[in-house]
């Protein structure tokens, strides 16, 4: 038999402290790429910010007052009337329906092409109207052109392409984008988010600027939480006919799946030039337009000669 001793050493000792502790999380992070490296790479390798002051010397007519996008990044208007989007969809239905003008690219979006050259300006020329020159010519303080456009149909998919997470677009520093919205959010649940440039840049020195395509995060409130910035997304629904002028390197954006029905959009990337951009649109055929790639900016060097014919 075990004496009361050896019994006393067998004894397990009493478990405390039962109540769960605090759970252990690693610290979110991204695999991200300087802002200033890339600018720099864009502005002062590649000459875009020597062509930006190029052009504003060459700029003869008054520029338009400051708005709102020269402070938050971003600003949505009310850009066109219904009878001039139902004139635009018209147009852009009719090519959708041609094999050859619609390109299906997988995933819920779809490229619709328009190849006639006087189509192409009657469609630059209504988004571009006076309103819009006011905003651009602020911005720039000089002449600009469409460097691309791209007309798209996007429908409900449930793989999510990397434009639906947060992110900022690489270029020069002085280039903008414009979005016009065909359809109502409240038709199709598609619609396109922001978050200013004020906090873009507090989640930049956190650590989220231009993070690697497999990394973009579709929700960035954690993040921010973690990094103790208050995180506003500015996410109101968009009505047809209404526009979104922003940065695309300054502030962050997403895409917003649409639900519903189809979403139908005009994107235009603006650029300084020397010219209006309806005289840049002469020297070369509207396929060369509607490319949203980054070999769009590889092309378009505007101070070599062979584009200045």
């Amino acid at each position: 038999m075990l004496n009361s001793e050896k019994c006393a050493k067998l004894t397990p000792e009493p478990i405390r402290n039962l109540e769960p502790g605090p759970v252990q999380t690693s610290p979110i992070s991204f695999n991200s790429h300087s802002y200033e490296e890339l600018v720099k790479e864009w502005d002062d390798d590649l000459g875009y910010g020597d062509y930006a002051e190029t052009c504003r010397a060459a700029f003869t007519r008054s520029p338009g007052q400051a708005d709102v996008f020269l402070k938050n990044g971003f600003e949505r208007f009310q850009l066109l009337a219904p009878r001039k989007i139902e004139s635009l969809l018209s147009i852009i239905k009719k090519a959708e329906t041609d094999p050859r003008t619609f390109d299906d690219r997988g995933e819920g979006l779809g490229v619709i092409y328009l190849t006639r050259p006087e189509i192409v300006r009657t469609v630059l020329g209504t988004i571009l109207n006076a309103t819009v020159d006011q905003k651009m010519t602020a911005f720039f303080k000089s002449e600009y052109r469409v460097l691309w456009f791209s007309v798209q149909k996007v429908a409900s998919h449930e793989a999510e392409n990397v434009s639906f997470k947060w992110h900022k677009d690489l270029g020069p520093s002085r280039h903008l984008k414009l979005i016009l919205y065909l359809s109502d959010t409240a038709e199709t649940g598609g619609r396109t988010d922001f978050i200013d440039r004020t906090t873009t840049q507090k989640l930049r020195h956190a650590g989220y600027d231009f993070v690697e395509v497999g990394q973009r995060a579709s929700d960035l409130h954690p993040f921010a939480a973690q990094s103790g910035i208050d995180l506003t997304v500015h996410d109101d629904p968009f009505t047809a006919g209404e526009a979104v002028i922003f940065q695309p390197p300054e502030v962050l954006h997403r895409g917003v799946m649409p639900t519903l029905a189809p979403r139908y959009t005009i994107t235009l990337c603006l650029a300084p030039h020397t010219e209006s951009w309806m005289t840049w649109l002469e020297c070369l055929p509207p396929m060369i337009f509607q490319d949203e790639t980054a070999s769009a900016w590889e092309r378009d060097c505007p101070w070599l000669p062979q584009f200045e014919s």
